[in-house]
């Protein structure tokens, strides 16, 4: 009774461990690589995690995004005719159009004038001591920037200028006829440029002047190799056309005859290339080139500044 019942227990033992086998290697598995798997020791993976692996990781986590605050609604009945993008209501001012005169860097009026200021600034009428009466006027720029050019320009203006008016202001104390009438100035812009030209009106239609430029984007002089290169002009072909129109300028101030060897000594002593290189350039408001030419006399040793344009634009 003993072995029978030995006997049926190992058959069920039997059958139980085989229907364990026959459950774990199910119809689309090999039960030859499942054994493989186990007895490897490689861990089994998920679905999930496989899925994980099989997508790249990006080369940079994104930051998270800023907190933005939210935007205040519009009052209520606020209604602008010409719109919320008008340029007047910008913070930053608008594109200048293309076909615009005012090119993109013309100053802004306030800059402008703000740019040049007076050294000396001062009008009034005189009557001296023998009762001449003069109605003086003295003003003397300076350039508003702190480049060691504009600090030049202005010390030359103050010494030719200012001693000037200083010797004007003496005399008045005295009771004595002035010597100056009158000092003024004109200032042209081009964009960032300034050109300005100073004058002083002496007895005997005496005009003393003097002509300078100013980049203030550049913080710099404007050389007349800087100015011909701008208008694209050599300089060869600038004291050509400078001397002709010099010429012509002196043949008309002593037309007539008597042209004698002093008349054309003092002739090409004007045109010649050492008074001509040395004439002030400046561009005036029609945008023309001027310089400002010594034109000898023939009466004396004397000379008298000329206006010349050698190129006329506008």
């Amino acid at each position: 009774m003993k072995k029978a019942l030995a006997v049926l227990l190992a058959v069920l033992l039997t059958f139980g461990s085989v229907s364990a086998f026959a459950e774990a290697a199910t119809p689309d598995e090999d039960p030859a690589a499942v054994g493989q798997a186990a007895d490897s020791g490689e861990e089994q993976l998920s679905p999930l995690q496989q899925a994980a692996m099989e997508k790249p990781c990006p080369t940079e986590q994104p930051s998270p995004a800023p907190d933005v605050p939210e935007e205040p609604e519009e009052p209520a009945g606020l209604e602008d005719p010409a719109g919320w993008d008008d340029p007047a209501y910008l913070d930053e001012p608008a594109e200048p159009d293309a076909e615009s005169p005012a090119a993109p860097s013309q100053p802004a009026p306030l800059a402008r004038a703000n740019a040049i200021f007076e050294y000396y600034s001062i009008d009034g009428s005189y009557t001296d001591n023998v009762g001449n009466l003069y109605l003086y006027s003295y003003h003397v720029p300076q350039i508003n920037a702190d480049s060691l050019d504009a600090q030049a320009i202005n010390t030359q203006l103050r010494e030719q200028f200012g001693t000037q008016a200083g010797w004007a202001m003496e005399d008045i104390a005295r009771g004595t006829s002035i010597t100056v009438y009158t000092i003024g100035w004109r200032a042209y812009w081009n964009g960032s440029q300034v050109f300005l030209l100073v004058s002083a009106d002496f007895p005997n239609d005496v005009i003393d002047y003097f002509a300078v430029g100013y980049d203030f984007e550049k913080n710099c002089r404007i050389t007349k190799e800087m100015l011909l290169e701008q208008l694209g002009i050599s300089e060869s072909d600038y004291i050509l056309n400078l001397r002709e129109k010099t010429a012509a300028a002196f043949e008309f101030e002593y037309a007539g005859p008597g042209k004698n060897s002093v008349y054309y000594d003092i002739f090409y002593r004007t045109i010649s290339d050492e008074n001509l290189n040395e004439a002030m350039l400046y561009l005036d408001g029609s945008g023309s080139l001027v310089s400002v030419v010594k034109i000898y006399t023939l009466a004396g040793a004397g000379w008298y500044y000329g206006l010349i344009t050698p190129y006329a634009y506008g």
